[in-house]
């Protein structure tokens, strides 16, 4: 299966690692304490109304803001490359 890496914010449904959190200290340690940190992996839902996305991780559901999805790079599995 190939994958495919980008930025969070232009992911596809589906299943994806996570490659590097590039956030503010203070940001980066709340999603490592929801389980959202390099190589984890989570499930891509559904974008928001205010330009955001949904993920799944660690079972729970993470909404996201546009800058914090752009700032997270991901590894997309069964993506074409």
């Amino acid at each position: 299966m190939a994958s495919s890496r980008s930025c969070l914010l232009d992911a596809d449904r589906g299943r994806a690692t996570v490659v590097s959190v590039d956030l503010p200290d203070r940001a980066s340690r709340r999603l490592l304490e929801l389980g959202l940190r390099v190589g984890a992996t989570i499930e891509v839902h559904r974008r928001t109304s205010g330009g955001g996305i949904v993920v799944g991780v660690a079972g729970s559901r993470v909404a996201l803001d546009k800058a914090s999805a752009q700032a997270i790079d991901i590894d997309q599995v069964g993506a074409a490359t």
